[in-house]
Formats: structure tokens, sequence, C-alpha cells
């Protein structure tokens, strides 16, 4: 996919974290570039693929129109393959090598808390990790802004769906990183007020790759913790490729149940990755469903995407740009980190095209949009 470049690899890449007092008027000149670390390889790629494709499509079709105030958008992506250490050797390079005038579309919660020291100390735009953690939205990282909605609006619209089929006992598989961690904390007082019993958990490492046999022998192990618990309905708090093959698993060893997930899951990874084994698997999604095009903004959306499937998570790509190009524009011909930073967080009532932002000033969260989608016959998604 062209604009994705690969990450360098040095010998010897620890080097001290300067602050970067860059003079104010260099903001202001030439091309805008942004900078990603997301995951272009790796377990994780899904989602660092078709983020960034989403932003590029945009941004494209921005510098198609005169760009902003005369400026192209530019984005610079880093392949991380869903590594905390590689994410913040990705934000050495890009800030200092690079000089990107921001950050964006960051996956996962560990990867952002981990890259986060330098861009904060230096006071650069870090926006829309694709994270719904309540660290990221706290008042420790003024510089951060958010899109999608929490772990906790996901957790709570997930549970309603399971409460509404009448499930009462759930068994929970939890990423052991801090995006299933965080998930996890969200669900336990929302299972209290649902009326929904945990009768357990297993766990699984971030990076679990279904092709590598340690990896699938942790599968199997926690797909066996999960049925001896006799659960109605497994709750799947991971990414897509260690969800994939849990399902497979549990359905090979005869549960019947259904299989419930969050974004983290990536409804469309799981349709690719099984097909018609997946049908009946209910997840949340933070953005419309990207083949509705009834929405002004998937509409437009889809004329971008050539042959590409539409996706949710390229669609959240289009959508952060949408209001990235915005705050942009409000800044007028001078733009500055400040004055952008500014420009995002006033933007309390935007009507992207048949989607509404309304940033909240406390969690610095653009939407609160939560979807419940469910997987059909050949990999279909329903809303």
């Amino acid at each position: 996919m062209q604009g994705l470049i690969q990450r360098r690899h040095w010998l010897a890449r620890m080097v001290a974290l300067p602050w970067m007092p860059w003079p104010v008027a260099a903001l202001a000149q030439g091309a805008i570039v942004f900078g990603q670390s997301a995951p272009i390889s790796g377990a994780g790629q899904h989602f660092g693929i078709e983020y960034a494709r989403g932003l590029k499509l945009f941004f494209d079709a921005t510098n198609a129109n005169g760009g902003v105030n005369g400026r192209r958008i530019e984005l610079i992506t880093y392949d991380d393959q869903y590594e905390v250490e590689t994410a913040a050797l990705n934000t050495q390079d890009l800030l200092l090598s690079d000089k990107v005038f921001a950050l964006v579309g960051y996956v996962g919660s560990e990867m952002s808390m981990r890259a986060l020291a330098l861009p904060s100390a230096a006071g650069v735009p870090f926006i829309a990790p694709l994270s719904g953690a309540d660290a990221l939205r706290g008042p420790n990282f003024p510089n951060v802004v958010n899109f999608r909605a929490s772990h906790g609006a996901e957790i709570k619209a997930l549970l309603r769906q399971v409460s509404t089929v009448g499930v009462r006992r759930v068994s929970v598989l939890v990423q052991n990183d801090a995006d299933g961690k965080g998930l996890l904390a969200a669900l336990q007082p929302a299972l209290v007020s649902s009326q929904i019993s945990s009768v357990g958990e297993a766990w699984l490492d971030r990076n679990s790759k279904v092709q590598v046999e340690l990896a699938l022998k942790d599968v199997k192990t926690a797909v066996a913790q999960l049925i001896s618990q006799k659960p109605e309905a497994i709750l799947l708090l991971t990414a897509h490729s260690a969800a994939a093959q849990t399902i497979r698993e549990a359905r090979q060893a005869g549960f019947k149940g259904t299989f419930y997930a969050t974004s983290l899951g990536s409804a469309a990874a799981l349709a690719q990755l099984l097909g018609d084994l997946g049908e009946g698997v209910v997840a949340t999604q933070v953005v419309p469903l990207p083949t509705d095009l009834r929405r002004a903004v998937v509409a437009r959306y889809s004329a971008h995407i050539g042959s590409s499937p539409p996706d949710h998570t390229s669609l959240e790509g289009w959508l952060v740009a949408s209001m990235v190009v915005e705050a942009l524009r409000r800044c007028g011909k001078v733009v500055t980190r400040e004055r952008f930073l500014n420009a995002l967080l006033a933007m309390e009532n935007l009507d992207l095209g048949g989607f509404h932002l309304a940033m909240q000033s406390k969690s610095r969260q653009a939407s609160n949009f939560v979807d419940i989608v469910s997987l059909g016959a050949r990999g279909r998604l329903r809303s």
C-alpha cells in the first residue's frame, strides 16, 4: 500500500529524549505532515493497514481539491508490528527525524501510552488513538484528543445486547495488555448492574499469532478453560487473530453458545478470517456500518475506496481525517499546534454528513457512537 513505510532498523537506537522547542513560524511553511505508528504487519495488521488507508484516502482527496488553505496534508506511517517498544522508537523517528506537525492514528492503548512521553513533553498533538482507554481521556495528557467511544461505552452496549437475548452466564477471554485489562475493568461493574454473571476468565498475550505453534497451544488451553466454565456465551476482549482462533477451537470442541466481541475484535476482520463459521458472532463497532450509503459521509468514503472492501477501521480513519482537516481549516493561514488543538477541542457540534461529533471537554473525546453488528453467512455484516 502506497504511503506506508517500514521501520528503519538501527542496531543502536536508544537516545536521549530532548524537548523540542521548534519555532512556531516553522510550522506555518510548506506541507502539514502527520505521523503514525501502527501495525502494518503482524497480528494486528488489519487495524494498522485499514486505519492508515482511511486517513490517507481523505488526505489525498483534500489535496486533490487544493489542500487546506493551499497547503498539502501528508501522512508518514511506520510499522510497529503491534509491539510497544517499536511504537516508541517509531515516535522518536517521527518527531526527531521527520519533525512531523502532529501524531495521529496510533493503534492500541499500550502502544499509545508508551509512545506518549516525548509528544507530551514537546506539546505535540496526539490525535485519535485507536483506543477506548480511560487513561488517555484523563487530565494527564492534555495533548491527546480522542475520537472514538470509550471502553465503558462499548461494554455497556454489548451487555445490553447480551441481556436482551436472555443470557445470564458468560465467560470472558481477555487480551493480556492495556486494552484487554481496560475492557475487563469496564466489564466488571457493568456486569453487576446488568444482572449477568461472569463464570470465569481466560487470558491470552496480545501478539498470539494463530500460525505460531506455541500460541495455538495457548488458544487451545484458553478454550478448554472457557468451556469448562459452562457459559451460555463467551465475551472476547481480544484482537481479531486470537478471537477468530478461539471461535474455531470452541466450535470444534462443541460450544454452541454465542460469541460477543468489541471493536478490538474488528467485525470485518473476523468475517474475513471465519467466513461461514463466524455466522452469529455479535460485536460492537464505534463507527457506522461502512456500507450504509444512506449516510452522506459513508457514501463519500465509499466513492474513494476503489476496489478495497469497505471496513469499519478505514471508515474510522476517514472520519478522523475529516475532523483533522476541519480543525486545520479553522486555524486559518497560520497553523500552530496550539491553534490546532484548540480548534479540535472547540468542535462542539460538527456534522460530517450523517455522523455527528460533539467534543467533550473533560475526556477530550469527539464521539460516543456505538453500534451493534452481527456476522451473517459468507461474512456479511448486519447492523
